[in-house]
């Protein structure tokens, strides 16, 4: 492996922390609406704005980048949009403009993850470099940006505007600068819905379930938990943003070891692990109230996610042909996000409202745990998708 440090890997390193870092500033907006007078139905419906254009647009994004041959320059486009539109955001506390701006924003930002991760994956394969060095600049990114403008939320607006305006201009210029990677589709060659179908396999079905319930959980969780922390437990809004940045934080290891984890333990092992872990953890944040042990609860909770992520991820990439790799990355944010996302919003404030906070978590936390045990029966099924996702 050549050692030397070259401009691509230099764009390519900040690229990674720039854009995650513009989807670490969403983290700001639930705080944002409850500062400026939204109850919480209004909440949930505005937040749930996000997962349903994650139910179409990155399907939409998916088609076009899987023919793009510059998916860096298409990339570079879709942060400056989704850059402009999150300081709209701040323009007016009206619902409906609220509202318009975060659907340009979500519709921006949806193939975020999908595309800087094809084009990481594609750039270490071609050039021999660790993914895990490159990726986890992105979780950094998103952990700091998400602590900044939650600490800023919303008693600055300036520094809230300084703080994207930059971010979004350094995004778009070393977007610029890191490789494109080829496009998926040979010349000549289309990929028809019947050949997209037949490329959707049981074990990548099994896969987004999974992904899903986990989503759904998490998206109950970061609708409504930072009003549970500052209104019912009694903590300062800052509080919520440096468990985001704890949470986040704890990828860096599981970044820096996936190689050697997915190398030496099986897939299926890992998904069950982590859901029984997360379980816990949901039920342990309700359980708790001081800030050390929520910020240790909510350490291994980051942790968790991320594995059920990316053994989806992981799968994609190995066992889905070229030129439907975009399509497919896109379309497990949609179906494995999206959807999930919009029921945990626009149902989220009504169970919040019959049940309270604390019933809905332990109510996550069992669905977690029986995800995890129907993992046992499809066992079969589960076995085939790790045999994939195992590294050489």
């Amino acid at each position: 492996m050549n050692r030397r440090i070259t401009r691509h890997d230099t764009a390519a390193f900040f690229a990674n922390t720039l854009v995650y870092g513009l989807n670490g500033i969403y983290a700001a907006i639930p705080i944002y609406l409850a500062a400026v007078g939204m109850t919480d139905v209004e909440s949930g419906w505005l937040l749930a704005i996000n997962p349903f254009v994650m139910c179409f647009a990155p399907v939409l994004w998916g088609r076009i980048l899987d023919r793009a041959k510059t998916k860096n320059v298409f990339m570079a486009v879709l942060v400056l949009g989704a850059a402009l539109a999150y300081l709209g955001i701040l323009v007016s506390s009206e619902i409906f403009w609220i509202a318009a701006m975060l659907f340009l924003y979500s519709f921006f930002q949806s193939p975020f993850n999908a595309v800087i991760d094809t084009l990481t994956v594609h750039f270490t394969d071609t050039v021999k470099r660790p993914y895990g060095f490159f990726r986890v600049m992105g979780t950094i990114g998103y952990a700091i940006l998400a602590l900044t403008v939650t600490f800023f939320a919303p008693s600055s607006a300036f520094v809230m505007y300084a703080v994207v305006a930059v971010l979004g201009a350094a995004a778009v210029l070393f977007m610029m600068r890191t490789p494109g990677g080829d496009s998926g589709t040979p010349a000549g060659e289309k990929g028809t819905v019947r050949a997209f179908a037949a490329s959707l396999t049981p074990e990548l079905i099994l896969l987004f379930a999974v992904t899903a319930v986990t989503q759904f959980v998490w998206g109950i969780y970061s609708d409504f938990y930072p009003t549970y922390l500052t209104g019912t437990v009694g903590l300062d809004n800052s509080m919520w943003g440096l468990l985001c940045f704890v949470t986040t934080m704890s990828e860096v290891p599981f970044f820096l070891l996936y190689t050697p984890l997915f190398r030496r333990v099986r897939a299926g092992t890992v998904l069950g692990v982590s859901l029984g872990a997360m379980a816990l953890r949901f039920f342990l944040l309700v359980a708790v109230a001081d800030m050390l042990p929520l910020f240790l609860v909510g350490f291994f909770t980051g942790l968790f996610v991320t594995v059920v992520n990316y053994c989806m991820t992981l799968y994609i990439m190995r066992a889905v042909e070229p030129r439907f790799l975009s399509l497919t990355q896109n379309l497990s944010y949609a179906v494995g996000w999206g959807i999930p996302r919009v029921l945990a919003g626009a149902l989220g404030g009504y169970l919040c409202s019959a049940l309270g906070f604390r019933y809905l978590m332990w109510a996550a936390a069992g669905l977690l745990l029986l995800t995890a045990l129907s993992l046992l029966p499809l066992r079969r099924i589960v076995s085939r998708a790790s045999d994939r996702i195992k590294l050489p």
